[in-house]
């Protein structure tokens, strides 16, 4: 079959048609479009495999090796990033479970921590990434359940904030181990609160808290 092939000035094809098409020709000046003989399975290569040598179309195995090798050689290299990446949050992860980073610094990657899932064998420290967009820290040993989500079963996960945040929202201490400090800032029905005790398991408005106003 007739292939309508567009050339460059050094005969390397740039694009090939079963038609005539003069408006790429007339943009780019320096290009040529010329008739050769091929075939239907060149006309679905790449053209830039292809030379056109005194009116036929030539495979060029040069050019088309020196593609693969730089194509490989892209791949080699996403693939070596893509393994320092990874090794960097699995890293992260690892210390951020080892207490090694404060509440700020975790919180600021927090894409990086899997997420939560189902029928899954979770050990204290460890820290997952739930639908409700926050990080929780495993405080006791257990294999989840669906009941058992982290937003949901605070005897077992406790949230981790953005100390960042000013007036976190209040959620109930179950012991010692979340229990709101002295000082300690919270807003609860639309009201900002500061606690006046340590180890502070009640409700603002209940004791031990003073509203802010």
């Amino acid at each position: 079959m007739d292939i309508y092939a567009i050339i460059d000035q050094s005969g390397q094809v740039q694009a090939m048609y079963e038609y005539e098409d003069l408006d790429i020709v007339e943009r780019f000046p320096l290009w040529t479009g010329v008739w050769v003989e091929g075939t239907e399975e060149q006309l679905n290569d790449e053209p830039a495999w292809y030379d056109v040598i005194d009116g036929e179309l030539v495979y060029n195995a040069a050019r088309k090796q020196q593609q693969d090798d730089e194509m490989a050689e892209a791949e080699k290299t996403r693939q070596y990033l893509l393994n320092v990446v990874d090794a960097s949050a699995i890293s992260f992860v690892v210390m951020a479970q080892a207490e090694m980073f404060d509440d700020i610094t975790i919180t600021e990657h927090a894409d990086i921590f899997s997420p939560w899932v189902v029928d899954i064998e979770y050990k204290a420290k460890d820290i997952v990434h739930h639908t409700d967009g926050k990080l929780y820290r495993c405080i006791q040993a257990h294999t989840s359940q669906p009941s058992w989500p982290p937003d949901k079963t605070l005897s077992i996960w406790t949230p981790i904030g953005d100390p960042t945040e000013e007036w976190p929202d209040w959620s109930q201490p179950l012991g010692a181990h979340d229990a709101y400090d002295l000082g300690m800032k919270v807003s609860f029905n639309d009201k900002h609160w500061i606690s006046t005790i340590n180890g502070n398991i009640w409700q603002p408005g209940v004791y031990g808290w003073d509203e802010v106003k």
